[in-house]
């Protein structure tokens, strides 16, 4: 099989998809770039109870707590 990198329009994307979904399945295959399988993988691990979601304001406050006790500890 080649590979192939094509860029699509935001605007045209879901009918270009609906495009390659009719494609035979044994011919053509989508592959995800590496952001989009962690990003799957994190949601799926989370959605498995392997990790823990944790809101937006909790991590930054957590964050900065962080940053806080290592300027203190210099």
């Amino acid at each position: 099989m080649q590979t192939l990198m094509l860029e699509v329009n935001e605007t045209f994307l879901s009918k270009f998809l609906t495009m390659l979904d009719s494609l035979p399945k044994d011919q053509v295959r989508v592959k995800d770039d590496k952001l989009s399988i962690e990003i799957k993988n994190r949601i799926s691990a989370i959605d498995d109870g392997k990790e823990a979601l944790i809101p937006h304001n909790q991590f930054w406050e957590t964050f900065e707590d962080r940053v806080k006790h290592l300027k203190n500890a210099h």
